[in-house]
C-alpha cells in the first residue's frame, strides 16, 4: 500500500527534491546496515521462491497431503536439532570456475563451524540443471551444503514459507560480495576427498592411460566450450587476449618427459586434437567427470591458461604455471587466488604496433587501472596493440622453473631475486592503491632475466 502512494505521488515531487530523497535513503539504509540486515534477506528470501516456483512449478505445495506435512514438521525439527542456524544461498553452478571458487569460498569461511547449515539453490546455464559442469563435485559439494532439487523442493519451500525462526538467506556466494573478498582465499583448504570406491576407479583409469609415473597437467584455452553452449560469437579480442594452441606446449612435453614426467592436456570439449606423441590426449581418450578431479588433485603442478578449471588446481592445493595471461588484475571475470610462493605466471606480450614496442608492466597495469572489465582487451586491439602468444621456450622456461622449484633443485641469484622482488612490487604498489583484483603470483625469472624492457 505504502509503495502504491509513493508511486501516484511521485509525478508531483520535483526531481531536485526525489534526488535529495534518493540520497538519504541510500545513505540510512546502506551505511546504518538496515538494508544489510533487514531488506536484503526480504529481497532473498522472495527470489528464491520465484527460483524454486518457475524451476519445478507455481503448484509445488498444492498437492502436498496431511502425511507430506507430518513428515516436513518431523524433518524441519531435525534440522533445528542439528543446527543453530539454517541459511539459504543462490549457488553459481553454470561453469566449474564458479562451483570451486564458491565451494573454496564456503571450505575457507565456515566449513566446520558449528550451527551454520547452507541450504543453496543452483544456478545453472538450463532450467533443469542438467548440464551442471561436473556432477562429481556437485556430490561432494552436497556433502557438506543441501542443495535443493527436484527430490527437495517441495520441503524447502515449504521450509521458507513457514518463515520459522532460525532460517536466514544471504549473499555470501554472489559475485558480488566474492570480489569483495579481495585476494584472501590464498589459504590452503581441506579439498574433496575420494572414497575407496572413486580411488579404485581412477587408479583403472590412469592405468588405461598410461600413466605410471610423475604427471603434470596442462590446458590451453580455446573456444570449443562456448560453441557447445552456442555463446560464440567469431573471434573477439578477449579471445585474442585469452585463447592459446596446445602445440604451444608440445616442447615443454618433450622436456619433460626426457626426465620422466608425463603430460596429461585437460579439458572435456577441445578444439585441436594433439597429435604430440608425449602428452596424453586425455578430453579424446577416456575422459570422465571423476578424473576432471581426480587427475589435477594428483598432479604435481598444472600449467594452465586463464580458464575456470585453474581453480581445480587451487581447491586441491596445486602450484598452478599460469601461462598466456591476458591481464594481470581483472574485474570482468573471477580471480584465481594465487601466491608468489606456491604460483608463478608469464603474461603474453602486448605489442603497440605504431610504436614498434611492448608495453611494459607499468603500462600494463595502467591501462587495467583504467578498463577494469572486458573492455580492456577492446581498448587493446584499438589502440593498434597486438597479443603475442608466449613462445614455446618461454612456456618451458617456466614450467622447468616451476619443476625445479617443487623438486628444491633452483637457486635464484641475487639479480634474479631482486627482479622477482621489483616485479611484485610493482603490481601490488599499484593494484593496491586502487584497489585492483590481481592473480598474485610470482613472474617467470627467465623472462624478466630475459626481457629487462619490461619492468621499466
Amino acid at each position: 500500500m505504502f509503495n502504491k502512494l509513493k508511486e501516484s505521488l511521485k509525478p508531483f515531487i520535483p526531481k531536485p527534491l526525489l534526488h535529495v530523497y534518493r540520497i538519504i535513503r541510500h545513505l540510512l539504509l546502506h551505511k546504518t546496515g538496515i538494508y544489510e540486515h533487514f531488506i536484503k534477506p526480504g529481497i532473498i528470501r522472495k527470489n528464491i521462491i520465484a527460483a524454486i516456483e518457475n524451476r519445478y512449478g507455481s503448484n509445488l505445495l498444492s498437492n502436498i497431503s496431511s502425511q507430506d506435512l507430518k513428515n516436513f514438521k518431523a524433518k524441519l525439527k531435525e534440522y533445528k536439532r542439528k543446527y543453530s542456524s539454517l541459511i539459504f544461498e543462490f549457488y553459481q553452478m553454470r561453469r566449474i570456475g564458479e562451483m570451486c571458487l564458491n565451494f573454496h569460498v564456503f571450505m575457507s569461511e565456515d566449513a566446520g563451524k558449528s550451527g551454520k547449515h547452507y541450504i543453496i539453490f543452483p544456478i545453472t546455464f538450463s532450467a533443469d540443471c542438467s548440464d551442471i559442469p561436473n556432477t562429481v563435485l556437485y556430490n561432494k559439494i552436497k556433502q557438506f551444503m543441501d542443495i535443493i532439487d527436484d527430490s527437495s523442493a517441495a520441503f524447502w519451500l515449504w521450509v521458507i514459507k513457514t518463515r520459522c525462526r532460525k532460517i536466514h538467506y544471504s549473499d555470501t556466494f554472489s559475485r558480488e560480495n566474492i570480489l569483495k573478498r579481495n585476494m584472501i582465499y590464498t589459504q590452503a583448504v581441506n579439498p574433496p576427498s575420494f572414497s575407496e570406491q572413486e580411488e579404485h576407479q581412477a587408479n583403472h583409469s590412469m592405468k588405461q592411460m598410461g600413466l605410471h609415473s610423475e604427471f603434470v597437467c596442462i590446458y590451453n584455452r580455446d573456444n570449443a566450450f562456448y560453441r557447445s553452449q552456442n555463446l560464440f560469437d567469431g573471434i573477439t579480442p578477449v579471445l585474442l587476449a585469452r585463447n592459446s594452441s596446445i602445440k604451444s606446449l608440445y616442447f615443454s612435453a618433450e622436456k619433460l618427459f626426457e626426465k620422466n614426467i608425463q603430460c596429461v592436456r585437460m579439458g572435456s570439449i577441445v578444439e585441436e586434437k594433439c597429435d604430440c606423441a608425449n602428452i596424453i590426449d586425455y578430453p579424446n581418450l577416456c575422459r570422465s567427470e571423476l578424473m576432471d578431479l581426480y587427475l589435477i588433485a594428483h598432479c604435481k603442478f598444472f600449467a594452465v591458461t586463464g580458464s575456470g578449471i585453474m581453480l581445480l588446481a587451487t581447491l586441491f592445493g596445486k602450484s598452478i604455471v599460469f601461462y598466456n595471461i591476458g591481464c594481470i588484475s581483472f574485474g570482468g571475470d573471477m580471480v584465481t587466488p594465487m601466491t608468489p610462493e606456491r604460483d608463478i605466471m608469464l603474461m603474453k606480450k602486448i605489442y603497440l604496433k605504431r610504436e614498434k614496442r611492448f608495453l611494459t608492466l607499468r603500462e600494463i597495469l595502467k591501462m587495467e587501472e583504467t578498463f577494469r572489465n572486458y573492455n580492456l582487451f577492446y581498448e587493446y586491439i584499438n589502440m593498434g596493440c597486438e597479443f603475442i602468444d608466449n613462445t614455446p621456450e618461454e612456456i618451458w622456461d617456466v614450467i622447468n622453473e616451476m619443476n625445479q622449484r617443487l623438486d628444491h633443485t633452483i637457486s635464484y641469484s641475487q639479480e634474479e631475486k631482486s627482479l622477482q622482488e621489483r616485479y611484485i612490487n610493482i603490481v601490488h604498489d599499484t593494484t593496491n592503491k586502487n584497489g585492483m583484483l590481481f592473480y598474485d603470483g610470482a613472474y617467470s625469472t627467465k623472462f624478466l632475466v630475459n626481457n629487462p624492457w619490461f619492468l621499466e
